[in-house]
């Protein structure tokens, strides 16, 4: 998925992983509003190519 595909995710309570393999959850984001094409967010010191890159989601559990 991409970027903007992950944001969603995060807004949903998963928690993405970059393509660094860099752990992102929805609170370190702080997705403000995710648009068709799209989404403001916390940046977190990403790098270009980790934006541009491939990601992943997984259920972020909270107990």
């Amino acid at each position: 998925m991409n970027i903007l595909e992950a944001a969603q995710y995060s807004a949903n309570g998963f928690t993405v992983i970059s393509n660094q393999g860099k752990r992102y959850s929805p609170d370190s984001l702080s997705i403000k509003w995710i648009g068709g094409h799209y989404a403001s967010m916390d940046g977190c010191g990403m790098t270009e190519s980790e934006r541009k890159g491939e990601w992943e989601a997984v259920i972020s559990l909270k107990s």
